[in-house]
């Protein structure tokens, strides 16, 4: 995909639509995918696709002729490479395609500015820092550091130089014009996985992003087990505190070095996680999260000192962490409100995080009602018996096709990075279970029959994969170079978290007092909130019976 640059790797007959959700890329749909609004436009620069019969009806021969294409119609059969036309974008301002050219609203807490102070004379009775602010509009505030620092540097640098202000405060101050080279950190800490972004806060795009593990999930795959370690001993706080910043900061050197800058030059983290996790990042206990009626320790948004939080960025650089809506809805369901726009519509519209905490969000601009659930780690990877993140080798992907109808037949995925299949992320998953249910081999209980039970109901392909022990089936997804099996455990699982997430929805519902009818969009949104299908979601029951088309992905 150009002009971000970005490379996926998808199934044959998958939809260009699909494949920029995959590469993070999230395209206008307002008709939700029918090719009637003709809204995501995007240019052919390699590769063949035959035009639909939406396709004709919407792009003039003229477009045509230029390779213009419907991502929601037009499907991948070989290699190819995709402009996006900015037009298509579902936000104008979309950093995440990584060009930048699509910012319309640039505003960030931090700035850049390179002055020429004047030098005091005899008939001037101002202060160093009086003529500063002559020329730094906005600035108001100095630490004490700041004022000791400054008169050395004014003098040592001929009266310029360039200096960082964090809104009214003046943060740090550099030799020559740097103003170019500003940069921020934006970090979500899930329960189970982190992700970072670097951002280029002069430009105004997204450089790169990288994910790991959270280190946590070795002393406890969920927030109540990290819970109870702390209230269990109280040292284990500085245990799981450190071990996240430690994490943290490797992530962020890893991130240096492939921009090829220096941290000195990140003056801003912001930070979004659930409310244990933002607590556990502070250092901050959460034992009392655990016991009703799950008090918070903060809840608007707090400013932190990078140095006092030991993160690898500039020592004065800030640390914004996301306010806290209640005691299990944390700074994530801020952002996810924030992206989606919900607390905007005048239609009820719904939000779901997808995650070991599944949080959701129904209402619309009169009232906003959230809830929180306990949706546990199978849907990242967790707690599965062939589970990983979303990372390079994760199938993410599964399709089985039984019918004599069809061109082929068999199990078809799709791997993250093409490579060798080393286990199976959540999308997969999902995607799994939901096929074996279409099929048969799972019944509407979750179990997974045994082959006397099939046989004459499917072809040989499938039975042979079916694996019986005395007490239940399991299936083999695939055998080569590695085991990859799904377990009775495993459907058992992902049937906690997603009766989980579907119990929140009807609460919520309920409490908000409308039907399901009533609800006017769907936004899916989670580490792998791009990644799944929307008539999987459904098959499965993580998600009420929805109307395809009412269900959008806003990624993580």
């Amino acid at each position: 995909f150009l002009p971000a640059n970005v490379e996926v790797f998808v199934l044959p007959g998958t939809t260009i639509l699909e494949a920029a959700n995959r590469a993070g890329i999230i395209l206008a749909l307002p008709c939700g995918g029918k090719g009637t609004c003709g809204k995501c436009r995007i240019k052919v620069q390699e590769g063949s696709f035959d035009y639909t019969s939406a396709e004709q009806e919407r792009l003039t021969l003229a477009e045509q002729q230029q390779g213009i294409h419907l991502a929601c119609q037009a499907r991948i059969f070989e290699p190819c490479v995709i402009q996006i036309i900015p037009d298509a974008l579902a936000s104008q301002w979309q950093v995440l395609t990584g060009s930048g050219d699509n910012v319309t609203h640039l505003a960030p807490e931090i700035k850049k500015e390179f002055v020429v102070v004047q030098e005091g004379t005899l008939k001037s009775a101002q202060s160093d820092i009086e003529r500063l602010k002559q020329q730094l509009k906005g600035l108001e505030y100095l630490d004490l550091e700041a004022v000791r620092a400054l008169p050395i540097f004014l003098r040592e640098n001929r009266f310029q130089g360039t200096f960082v202000l964090a809104a009214n405060e003046l943060l740090s101050w550099e030799k020559g014009d740097t103003t170019n080279k500003c940069y921020g950190v934006a970090l979500d800490i899930g329960t189970t996985t982190l992700v970072a972004a670097l951002l280029d806060l002069h430009q105004g795009k997204t450089l790169n992003t990288v994910s790991a593990p959270n280190p946590q999930a070795q002393f406890g795959a969920d927030v109540i087990s990290r819970i109870e370690l702390v209230k269990k001993e109280r040292k284990n706080l500085a245990l799981l505190n450190k071990v996240l910043i430690d994490k943290i900061n490797q992530m962020i050197k890893t991130l240096v070095q492939q921009a090829e800058i220096t941290k000195e030059y990140i003056y801003h983290l912001v930070v979004t996680g659930n409310a244990v996790m933002q607590h556990l990042f502070l250092g901050i206990t959460p034992e009392y999260l655990g016991e009703i009626p799950f008090p918070l320790a903060f809840k608007r948004s707090l400013n932190v000192v990078a140095q006092d939080l030991n993160i690898a960025i500039n020592p004065r650089g800030k640390v914004r962490v996301y306010p806290n809506i209640a005691g299990f809805i944390g700074g994530d369901t801020v952002a996810g409100i924030l992206a989606s726009e919900i607390y905007q519509s005048d239609k009820v519209k719904l939000l779901v995080d997808l995650g070991t905490n599944g949080e959701i969000v129904l209402g619309n601009r009169e009232r906003l009602l959230a809830a929180s659930t306990a949706a546990g780690p199978a849907f990242e990877g967790a707690k599965i018996s062939a589970g990983m993140p979303g990372i390079k080798g994760a199938i993410e992907k599964v399709i089985i096709k039984k019918d004599s109808s069809d061109r082929e037949t068999g199990i078809f995925y799709n791997v993250i990075g093409n490579v060798p299949p080393r286990g199976i992320c959540g999308s997969g998953l999902i995607d799994l279970i939901a096929e074996l249910l279409r099929v048969g081999i799972i019944d509407f209980t979750g179990r997974i029959l045994k082959k006397e039970e099939l046989d004459g109901n499917l072809p040989e392909f499938l039975l042979t994969r079916i694996k019986e022990d005395t007490t239940q089936s399991s299936f083999i997804l695939e055998s080569d170079p590695e085991p990859i099996v799904l377990t009775q455990r495993d459907v058992r699982e992902v049937q906690l978290g997603k009766g989980a997430i579907y119990a929140g929805i009807k609460i919520l519902e309920k409490q908000l007092g409308i039907e399901e009818t009533q609800i006017n969009e769907v936004f899916l949104a989670g580490g792998f909130g791009n990644f799944i299908r929307r008539k999987n979601v459904i098959e499965i029951g993580l998600l009420p019976d929805f109307p395809p088309e009412k269900i959008k992905y806003i990624g993580n």
